[in-house]
């Protein structure tokens, strides 16, 4: 049985439930079986059944409160322990490179603001590796994920420009988007002045609130009076992995297995393609 150890300085940066969540996977991106667990002395510890060098998969507390899954580079096993701040920042980093590079390679424009987040997360873990303060690789994890969002949001803005070139969609093309009733009529006579086309939002906690029980009303009316304003309609995102998305029954599903999980996703998502299709003119995926 292999195992990899971890010192963890910043306890109050990793929940409770973290040793029911952590998990190691190699290069097929498959989590392997094993289990994580304290031992005693504030050492984190990942036991399983191979020896192979593998990512380890930790969650993260947030300023907000809210928790995120960071992910180390791949490790080796060996005797002394790693130092899990380190290592996770490391691999934010790492991530953070790689998705830059293929951002880059395939010509998507990146924002300076983006690139200057990156390089504070850069900046912050040689910092780190200087002063040995677990602070730094700290701040260079969220200064990471706050980069990795921010090229995510690149990303975005590339592929919707991409897929309105390919519908004919203009590039001046106004956007405004809905989903709270407009105050007075003056309200809505100024949004149909400002903006030739209307976002609406796709919430699956909205649309299903209580497993299998649908609420289509609320996207229904935008959708009709969008067509009734005669403006194009870009609808969703579809899929959005956060709490202001996913019902709070979604995560009920962990107990069962990250298959069910997916399969619920598809089938929303199914549902909204198959209720809508043939009356939008743009779907925004994620």
């Amino acid at each position: 049985m292999g195992a990899l150890y971890f010192d963890v300085t910043r306890g109050d940066r990793i929940p409770e439930f973290a040793p029911e969540v952590a998990h190691v996977f190699g290069v097929d991106r498959c989590p392997w079986e094993g289990r994580t667990e304290w031992d005693g002395s504030g050492r984190l510890v990942h036991r399983r059944n191979v020896s192979e060098s593998g990512i380890f998969v930790c969650p993260w507390i947030l300023d907000s409160g809210d928790w995120v899954c960071v992910t180390t580079t791949s490790l080796r096993e060996q005797e002394r322990p790693y130092q899990l701040e380190r290592e996770l920042a490391r691999g934010t980093l790492s991530r953070l490179r790689e998705l830059l590079s293929q951002m880059e390679s395939a010509g998507v424009p990146i924002r300076s603001c983006s690139r200057s987040a990156a390089r504070a997360c850069q900046q912050s873990f040689l910092d780190h590796l200087c002063s040995r303060n677990v602070d730094l690789a700290c701040q260079s994890i969220v200064e990471g994920l706050t980069a990795i969002d921010a090229l995510m949001e690149d990303l975005r803005r590339f592929e919707r420009q991409r897929a309105a070139d390919a519908i004919g969609i203009p590039h001046t093309l106004r956007v405004g988007t809905v989903g709270t009733p407009f105050t007075s009529p003056s309200m809505e006579e100024l949004f149909l002045e400002m903006f030739d086309a209307v976002a609406i939002p796709v919430r699956w906690r909205n649309v299903e609130g209580e497993e299998g029980r649908m609420q289509w009303d609320e996207v229904d009316r935008w959708v009709a009076w969008a067509q009734s304003q005669q403006r194009r309609i870009l609808l969703g995102p579809l899929l959005r992995i956060d709490r202001h998305w996913l019902p709070d029954w979604v995560y009920l599903l962990q107990n069962r297995s990250l298959d069910v999980l997916l399969r619920s996703i598809d089938e929303f998502i199914g549902r909204v393609v198959e209720r809508y299709r043939g009356r939008v003119d743009l779907w925004q995926v994620a």
